[in-house]
């Protein structure tokens, strides 16, 4: 099974060009005005409307108003609506765009049996499951990221597909693929010299840990 390869937080075409070029399958562009990586739909629109047909596109949102999902979603043609906050099973059924549920994974017992359970509730109305690192965990990233994939891996859950996110980097990502062999791999802030600004060899190294597939 192929890995899908999102990479998110894109701010700028020439990002844009080299996530494609590097093999990315999906892109996302940030619609939460306190991210560092906020982007306004006119211009992710603009970088958007320059792409190949065939650039699948990602809009994220959190907690936002779904009347203004729906706009962005038709407006950019968006491919995927990605929900990052508490939004509940009857807001995504209004959702005009196949959705990524972000669900966030503490790593405790009790962090377990909730993540296993919300993803039961959201697995008939969404088409990925996005397990990230909570912002409010204490335990390093590293350590974190370690304890979530030995959870993931033995779920051995299929339904909804799991992608999976937070303090991925070039150095981490051939264990997470080894260990888990994830549906789908999101990346941001791993591959970013700066906030919203992408590192283009970190990002071709990044995919191609991924693929397995050299990028000239």
């Amino acid at each position: 099974m192929t890995c899908l390869v999102k990479i998110c937080g894109i701010t700028n075409l020439a990002d844009a060009q080299a996530a494609i070029h590097a093999g990315a399958d999906l892109l996302g562009f940030i619609f939460v005005e306190t991210s560092p990586r906020h982007i306004s739909p006119r211009a992710a629109n603009q970088i958007i409307e320059t792409l190949p047909q065939s650039t699948k596109t990602v809009g994220v949102f959190q907690n936002e108003v779904l009347g203004v999902v729906n706009d962005v979603a038709m407006q950019l043609r968006l491919d995927y609506v990605q929900l990052h906050g508490h939004e509940q099973l009857d807001y995504c059924d209004q959702v005009s765009a196949p959705i990524v549920k972000v669900l966030s994974l503490d790593c405790d017992d009790s962090s377990f049996e909730q993540f296993k359970i919300n993803c039961d509730i959201y697995s008939e109305d969404v088409e990925f499951i996005l397990v990230d690192r909570p912002k409010s965990a204490l335990e390093p990233a590293e350590q974190w990221l370690q304890s979530a994939v030995k959870f993931l891996k033995t779920q051995n859950m299929h339904r909804p597909p799991l992608m999976f996110a937070g303090g991925l980097n070039c150095d981490n990502i051939r264990y997470v693929m080894d260990e888990l062999s994830p549906f789908g791999i999101d990346c941001a802030s791993g591959i970013e010299s700066s906030p919203g600004v992408k590192d283009h060899d970190k990002l071709k190294r990044f995919v191609e840990a991924i693929k397995g597939e050299r990028v000239t």
